[in-house]
């Protein structure tokens, strides 16, 4: 039987001062770039486009668990701050489902 393998993903967010939107400042998903007004929505978009994302541009075995951590940084332009976990910080992303 097969161990299975566990990756831990990381969506940096921050809210735009310019334009008060929230978005992707940086993320472990490649091809992830996404804009939200709040964070229920941007959490519920990286939901809906992370399993994808990872299906398409992540070469990961079947038997690997994907974790997503969401760390909601300070806005834009605020240096030397660190991240925080957000009000939702976490899914797994396992064979074409999301477990919340």
């Amino acid at each position: 039987m097969a161990k299975t393998r566990t990756r831990r993903l990381k969506i940096h967010v921050a809210r735009c001062e310019e334009s008060g939107v929230l978005i992707i400042q940086k993320s472990s998903i490649p091809g992830l770039h996404l804009e939200a007004d709040t964070m229920d929505e941007m959490v519920r978009e990286i939901k809906t486009i992370a399993p994808i994302l990872i299906d398409t541009n992540m070469e990961l075995s079947s038997d690997t668990r994907v974790f997503v951590e969401i760390l909601l940084n300070q806005p834009t332009g605020v240096k030397n701050q660190k991240s925080r976990p957000a009000a939702q910080p976490r899914f797994l992303v396992e064979q074409d489902s999301i477990v919340a």
